[in-house]
């Protein structure tokens, strides 16, 4: 480069600091590697060839990326750029801090991707455990596997889901003892065991153990076979909001549920990770 600056070997081993014999010596062993020459030559100067200025736009363009990949490597490694990948349950994407953290953490990190993956908490969970994802928003087990760590974001209540022409949306107050002959509809256990364990904890404490007609994958699933009247649900309510049309939602006397909604990492994680835990904890101060 300095020789095509300058048309000047003298000059250019000058500016290099290197002897000039040296330096022709370089140029030439690189034209016999390239097969091509780069330079004319005369006596007062010499000028790159067509290939010359090729190749010299080409080195220019590596030297550049190389730079900026340097850049780039510095950022990530002090937690300013690169990917996390983010789990979220299906309905803690309703909730609206989740929705504010996810809006918070790209405007203040444009260059920290935030890769979303739908899954179950106990999938979640999982996962961060085995190193394949670096987060994720789950609904709380009695206790995490060690080496992770978790932050609470909210308290979700668990509500009764029925269809718009259901004989129970017609009482002003709904009981357990109003739900023992009912069907019910829901998420099996192997899919959630999470959920699945802490209804049915509950259920039994209030004396209830619901007739399960149908398990489903998802809540979305069983919230569309509510609204075709294959029987009642008890589902997670997050910021009690978009439910299926033709699904009404009623709290249930004697029967007290609620999950909890928290951020989950591996406790020795990257500088990414204490990002997007910093979003969300500034998210929580201000009591959003």
């Amino acid at each position: 480069m300095a020789a095509a600056e300058s048309e000047s070997i003298r000059k250019a081993s000058e500016r290099l600091n290197i002897v000039q014999p040296a330096l022709s010596r370089q140029i030439a062993a690189l034209e016999g590697e390239l097969g091509v020459l780069l330079f004319a030559r005369t006596k007062q100067r010499v000028r790159l060839t067509p290939a010359g200025e090729a190749y010299l736009a080409d080195a220019r363009w590596i030297l550049r990326e190389v730079q900026l990949a340097g850049e780039r490597a510095a950022r990530i490694a002090s937690g300013k750029a690169g990917i996390i990948r983010l789990g979220f349950h299906e309905t803690a994407g309703r909730s609206s801090i989740v929705a504010d953290t996810f809006r918070d953490f790209r405007r203040a990190w444009p260059e920290i991707e935030l890769r979303l993956l739908q899954m179950t908490s106990q999938m979640q969970i999982e996962a961060i455990a085995r190193g394949e994802l670096d987060a994720g928003f789950v609904y709380l087990p009695a206790k995490l596997p060690a080496g992770l760590s978790s932050r609470a974001v909210s308290v979700h209540r668990i509500w009764l889901a029925l269809g718009e022409g259901h004989p129970l949306t017609g009482r002003r107050q709904i009981s357990v003892v109003d739900l023992r002959d009912e069907d019910f509809v829901g998420i099996s256990r192997s899919v959630n065991p999470v959920y699945y364990e802490a209804v049915t904890t509950a259920c039994r404490k209030a004396g209830l153990e619901p007739r399960m007609v149908q398990e489903t994958q998802s809540e979305a699933t069983t919230m569309n076979l509510v609204g075709v009247g294959l029987g009642l649900a008890l589902a997670i309510s997050a910021d009690e909001v978009s439910w299926t049309r033709g699904v009404v939602i009623r709290p249930v006397q004697g029967l007290s549920l609620s999950m909890s909604l928290a951020l989950v990492w591996k406790t020795e994680g990257s500088g990414l990770t204490d990002r997007l835990v910093e979003t969300l904890d500034t998210l929580l101060r201000s009591g959003a």
